[in-house]
């Protein structure tokens, strides 16, 4: 099939271009979606073996020339460039998400707990079990309830013990306290 493929666009002559769903027909290649995503596959990997393979919107073709390869480097750089971009734009808004939900006045006293402890375990780059445990162990000498020793149907969820028990607030100071102390 690989060899199909490259046989195919050897074929192609001067500035001809052929979209990857006439590679396919040309290259006999059935049952193939419209962009033919198993030419594609070859295609890569043509380039991989050593063929100078280029592509552009109109489709792809052997490079011949220099043109042609600065032309398929230009693209490729402005693709990367785009990419970084949408890194760098998502990593910016997940951050600020992450950053914010724990203030987020919209939501219950237990979710802005639950997104304290992951925004202060990631931020401080630590197990989100080890933010729980400094937590639960600060806020026990706090309103002396040991949490270590609760019935083992509230161990699975010891959060939920102490917003039942109206001690949601003195955890959510207990995770500021954190905050400072581990950022």
């Amino acid at each position: 099939m690989k060899q199909d493929v490259q046989r195919v666009l050897l074929s192609v002559v001067g500035h001809e271009r052929l979209t990857a769903k006439e590679i396919a027909f040309h290259a006999g290649i059935t049952n193939t979606h419209d962009t033919a995503p198993a030419v594609r596959k070859h295609i890569r990997n043509l380039i991989a073996d050593g063929s100078p393979i280029g592509s552009d919107g109109s489709g792809f073709y052997m490079i011949t020339e220099r043109e042609e390869y600065e032309d398929v480097l230009e693209g490729l750089q402005s693709r990367c460039d785009a990419i970084q971009k949408r890194i760098v734009d998502i990593t910016g808004a997940y951050n600020a998400m992450r950053d914010s939900r724990h203030t987020d006045v919209n939501l219950d006293i237990k979710d802005r707990c639950r997104y304290f402890v992951i925004y202060i375990a990631e931020t401080a780059n630590i197990p989100y079990q080890a933010v729980w445990t400094m937590a639960y162990r600060k806020l026990q000498k706090l309103t002396k309830v040991d949490l270590c020793t609760l019935p083992d149907w509230y161990q699975g969820s010891i959060l939920n013990y102490v917003v039942n028990k109206g001690m949601a607030k003195d955890l959510y100071s207990v995770l500021q306290e954190l905050e400072g102390v581990l950022l």
